[in-house]
């Protein structure tokens, strides 16, 4: 057995069109992802000096301590609130093509420190997961959003499902997952989008393709009813129906 198993919380975020910038707005987006996640962080009351991270330029991995763990319900829902609150204030005054926008992945898992950063399944799903292209179309139906946050199968039934956060049945939206090798469900929430009503070509087309699959039957599953008040004598017959 490994001595240096564990399972972390894990975040992975990612800022939009990061991509498609000059140089100085790459700089700027930079220092605006770290700023509002620091200032999340700080009002819902998390640690996040003590959290473990790797820079990926316009976006993070963290993994949450694993000794003395941040409580899953107060990064689910302050974390979540709070950074949806930076962002606004971040984004005031200007023009919406320099807003910056933050796709935000949760999961509980496996991860270990590697050579180079971190390894391990957990650290594979969330990565995957901020990239799903069910969560980028929700931050397109949603223009005015800053914050599109997917949430893991496992963390969303072991967690949001059991009554633990403040998430209800019409905060988060079921879709199917597949990034490269990963192919899984996920719970996606944007923060003031009622998310059931945006229009996620790749969730409906998973839906589609399943409804598809399913084998038709050319014909209702046949039923009989025989009732008799009286003797009967019936050699060599047969009750049922026929095609």
């Amino acid at each position: 057995m490994s001595a240096q198993f564990s399972r972390r919380f894990c975040l992975s975020v990612d800022a939009e069109n990061y991509g498609a910038q000059d140089d100085q707005r790459q700089r700027a987006i930079q220092d605006g992802v770290l700023a509002v996640l620091d200032q999340a962080a700080d009002r819902a009351g998390l640690r996040r000096d003590l959290w473990d991270k790797q820079p990926q330029g316009d976006g993070e991995l963290a993994l949450l301590p694993e000794d003395d763990p941040e409580p899953e319900p107060q990064v689910i829902d302050d974390y979540v609130r709070e950074l949806r609150r930076a962002l606004a204030q971040h984004n005031h005054g200007m023009l919406p093509g320099n807003r910056l926008r933050l796709r935000l992945a949760m999961h509980y898992g496996v991860a270990l420190p590697a050579s180079n950063g971190f390894s391990g399944r957990a650290v594979v799903v969330v990565s995957r997961l901020r990239d799903a292209e069910p969560l980028k179309e929700a931050m397109a139906a949603a223009p005015e959003c800053a914050l599109g946050v997917i949430l893991s199968d496992r963390l969303y039934q072991e967690t949001v499902k059991q009554g633990h956060t403040e998430l209800g049945p019409d905060d988060a939206r079921q879709v199917s997952v597949r990034v490269k090798e990963l192919a899984e469900t996920a719970w996606i929430h944007v923060p003031g989008v009622n998310v059931h009503r945006l229009e996620l070509p790749s969730a409906d087309q998973s839906l589609d393709r399943r409804n598809r699959d399913k084998p038709a039957r050319s014909h209702p599953e046949p039923t009989t009813h025989n009732e008799f008040h009286d003797t009967v004598h019936a050699e060599n017959a047969t009750f049922g129906v026929s095609y």
